[in-house]
Formats: C-alpha cells, sequence, structure tokens
C-alpha cells in the first residue's frame, strides 16, 4: 500500500462521513511516516497514532479485525478472483459495521458509535432492562402473596356451591 492508497482511503471516509475527526491508528510503516502523509492529517485535522514497531499486539484491535476477517469470511467463502474477493468482502464489513454488536463497544453496532448514538442507545436498553426487573418483582410477589394466602390455614374460604 503506497502513501497515495492510504490518503484516497482517508479521504473517502472523512468524506463519508463529514464533520467526524478520525484517529489513524498505524504501525510505521514508510507510507504512514511520509511527510506528505503528515501534512494530509494536519490538514484535515485527524488524530495520530503510532503503535510499536514489531510488536503486533499492540494493534489489537486491527489484529483482531483481521483475524474475523479471514476466519469468517474469506476462507468460509474461498473467493475465485480478486473481483470476487472484494463483493465477498464488501458484503461482510456492511452487516459487522452497520448490524453486529460488538462487546468492546458496550454491544453497540460500529456505525451507531461512529454516528453517536451509542450513549443512547445505552440508556434505552437499561431503562428496558428496568421495567423488566420491576415486572419480574411484581410478578414474584404476586406469586408469594397468592401462596401465602392459599396455605394459610386461618383465612376465610367461601364454601362449596350456590
Amino acid at each position: 500500500m503506497t502513501e497515495l492508497d492510504v490518503e484516497m482511503i482517508i479521504q473517502q471516509a472523512r468524506e463519508r462521513f463529514p464533520g467526524e475527526r478520525p484517529r489513524v491508528v498505524s504501525d510505521s510503516g514508510p507510507q504512514f511516516i511520509a511527510r506528505e502523509f503528515k501534512e494530509f492529517n494536519s490538514i484535515c485535522g485527524m488524530i495520530r497514532m503510532r503503535n510499536s514497531q514489531c510488536y503486533p499486539q499492540s494493534n489489537g484491535k486491527m489484529e483482531w479485525w483481521y483475524k474475523t476477517l479471514k476466519g469468517e469470511c474469506i476462507r468460509v467463502k474461498t473467493p475465485l478472483s480478486l473481483a470476487d474477493e472484494r463483493r465477498i468482502v464488501e458484503d461482510f464489513v456492511a452487516p459487522y459495521n452497520r448490524v453486529r454488536l460488538h462487546s468492546a463497544s458496550g454491544y453497540v453496532a460500529p456505525a451507531d458509535k461512529l454516528a453517536g448514538r451509542d450513549r443512547q442507545i445505552i440508556a434505552e436498553r437499561d431503562r428496558k432492562l428496568e421495567t423488566a426487573r420491576q415486572r419480574r418483582k411484581a410478578a414474584r410477589a404476586a406469586i408469594r402473596a397468592a401462596a401465602t394466602t392459599d396455605s394459610d390455614p386461618f383465612v376465610a374460604r367461601p364454601m362449596g356451591g350456590p
């Protein structure tokens, strides 16, 4: 990947998500340490973070992404051409970013987190969970009350028949 490729990818991301201030996390590849790329970063107002050299564990999220992409997409589907591979990856990436919930982001889809809807989604989820807890608590109390009433020998019960 060349410096121009990286700039084009980032520019496309900026066009797709205007108003966002991306954080670029990368290794120290030549395309990421070039003077032109540094200038491009400062013009676009991006935050640049470099991880340790020769230590892939420092870029764990990307390494995990590559593992997931290979294990759940590429190796499973076995693309036969570059065009086929691109189609397979695109078909995997769209639901991965828009539908699939990720534990690292509080079980919110990355697209929702990027759009700033994560706090709202988590608050709504917490509200629903609390409502469900209250309903279960009321149901348990009603069951206990019914059990206590049925088993108490001193409680007056109506005598049978009309």
